[in-house]
C-alpha cells in the first residue's frame, strides 16, 4: 500500500499511467478491505476519482458490514459529483454505524456531501505526502 501511495501521489506519472497503475494497485489490493479505503483515498488524493470510487465499491463488496466502507465510497461518490449517490452510500453508513461517536461523525460527512463541500480528508492526505517528500528528501 505504501508503496502504491507514493508513486500515486508522487505527480511522477501521466494521467493514463497512473490509471493503469491504479488498475493493477487495485487487483492486488481486492480482498484487501483496510486498504481498498487507504487507495480509495489516495485515488482522491491524486485526482483519480473514478477509479477512487471502484476501490470504494469494491470495499464494500468486500466489507459489506463496515459502516466505514459506504462512508468511505460516499467520500468518493461526492468527490466524483454524484450527491444522490453519495448521501445514499451516507445513510446506509450511518444505519450501520453501532459507535455513536462515529455516527456523529458520519452524520457531519453526510452534511458535508449535501452541501457539496470538499473533502478535508483528501486534501490532508496530500499535505501529509508533500511534507514526507520534504522529510525524506525524495524528488519527483
Amino acid at each position: 500500500v505504501t508503496a502504491c501511495r507514493f508513486a500515486l501521489l508522487s505527480g511522477g506519472l501521466s494521467k493514463t499511467d497512473a490509471t493503469r497503475f491504479g488498475h493493477r494497485a487495485l487487483a492486488l489490493l481486492r480482498d484487501d478491505g483496510q486498504g481498498l479505503n487507504i487507495m480509495t483515498y489516495d485515488l482522491l488524493a491524486a485526482q483519480l476519482p473514478t477509479l477512487a470510487v471502484l476501490a470504494a465499491k469494491r470495499q464494500v463488496e468486500v466489507s459489506p458490514d463496515d459502516a466505514n466502507a459506504y462512508d468511505t465510497l460516499a467520500e468518493a461518490l461526492s468527490y466524483l459529483g454524484d450527491k444522490d449517490a453519495a448521501l445514499a452510500a451516507a445513510d446506509t453508513a450511518i444505519a450501520r454505524e453501532k459507535s455513536p461517536d462515529s455516527r456523529r461523525e458520519y452524520q457531519k460527512n453526510r452534511r458535508r456531501y449535501a452541501r457539496g463541500a470538499p473533502s478535508p480528508i483528501v486534501a490532508a492526505d496530500r499535505r501529509h505526502f508533500e511534507r514526507t517528500l520534504v522529510r525524506y528528501r525524495i524528488s519527483r
